[in-house]
């Protein structure tokens, strides 16, 4: 269940990690979404996931033992497990999102963001890039 001041400290969360520049295991989009939902919920969902990696490559074979260790096929099964996916354009603020063809730092099968209404915050080298919903975004509700 959402903390009854989420919308204060989702707005704090994002302001916080608009300039921060990307940094693999640091600054990556698998601690942004988790942190997005930690503003949220208040407990962390993807931590088992992080690793100790600082590359590229290193961050590809985190993935890649984290799918071994989960027996989950890939990102997308994984967090199905883990949240409820949803289907339509507009989600809801604060809603986990999946893009296919965002980013060419992806080591997973898709670039994972947050919503903000009508855009989805992704993390850029710079910080976070805006970019409007799309109708194949995947989506997962944070509930």
């Amino acid at each position: 269940m959402r903390l009854h001041d989420w919308p204060e400290r989702f707005d704090f969360f994002i302001n916080e990690w608009r300039y921060k520049k990307f940094e693999w295991g640091q600054v990556d989009c698998i601690r942004f979404v988790d942190e997005a939902y930690y503003a949220q919920i208040g407990k962390h969902i993807f931590d088992d996931w992080f690793g100790t990696y600082t590359t590229q490559w290193g961050a590809f074979l985190n993935y890649q033992r984290q799918l071994k260790r989960s027996g989950h096929k890939n990102i997308i099964t994984a967090i199905n497990s883990r949240l409820r996916a949803i289907d339509g354009l507009h989600p809801s603020r604060g809603a986990i999102i999946g893009r296919g063809d965002y980013g060419a730092l992806m080591v997973t099968e898709i670039a994972l963001g947050v919503a903000l209404g009508d855009k989805v915050a992704f993390l850029g080298y710079d910080g976070l890039e805006f970019s409007p919903a799309k109708p194949t975004d995947l989506i997962w509700v944070v509930e």
